[in-house]
């Protein structure tokens, strides 16, 4: 299994990219939040990566983060849920938030993600509820995190400037309020 890729990013577009390690380049199928991380020149990347083999093809997919990553592999293990549907849902909803939507049983946020209907939805609730980690990357289950989350990108802040900042700060101290103080400091400097 491919872990990780890291070399020069050689080609992009939505569905996907290629990455040059040593002369050689990996199609890779990328996360929308690993879209939108990428750089738009032929630059140094790393990105983390399943392979996913299947009898007539190889497929990578790639993420931003362990985080994503991991949150991919588990949604794999749901019946019914193979590489695709699992893409489009860590695409969908960041870590967090799809914690989140399963901790609290969330139907409606689950069926945002275009091909998940009722049924899916409850299944991802079914199968997952207790098998996800308290704390994973930057996203915590707990709700303050969740709603801070949504107050920044609100703000207009891009998913992964809101993962920078969420991950540099502790998101069990102070209110909702004070958080966002800090966490706008924190994207202020950057």
């Amino acid at each position: 299994m491919i872990g990780h890729l890291e070399g020069y990013l050689t080609y992009r577009e939505e569905e996907w990219v290629v990455i040059d390690v040593g002369g050689v380049g990996y199609e890779v199928r990328p996360s929308r939040s690993l879209i939108q991380e990428l750089p738009s020149g032929k630059e140094k990347v790393k990105i983390f990566t399943h392979t996913y083999v299947r009898e007539d093809s190889w497929t990578i997919f790639g993420f931003t983060d362990r985080a994503e990553l991991n949150s991919f592999r588990l949604l794999l293990r749901v019946s019914g849920i193979g590489p695709a549907a699992a893409l489009e849902i860590v695409s969908t909803l960041p870590v967090e938030e799809l914690h989140r939507a399963i901790a609290d049983e969330d139907l409606e946020q689950l069926c945002r993600v275009n091909g998940i209907g009722k049924k899916t939805a409850q299944r991802l609730v079914f199968e997952l509820r207790g098998k996800l980690p308290e704390r994973e990357g930057v996203g915590a289950v707990e709700s303050t995190a969740g709603e801070l989350y949504t107050a920044l990108e609100a703000l207009g802040y891009s998913r992964n400037e809101v993962r920078r900042a969420i991950s540099a700060m502790d998101t069990q101290q102070g209110d909702l309020s004070e958080q966002v103080r800090k966490a706008l400091q924190i994207l202020g400097r950057d």
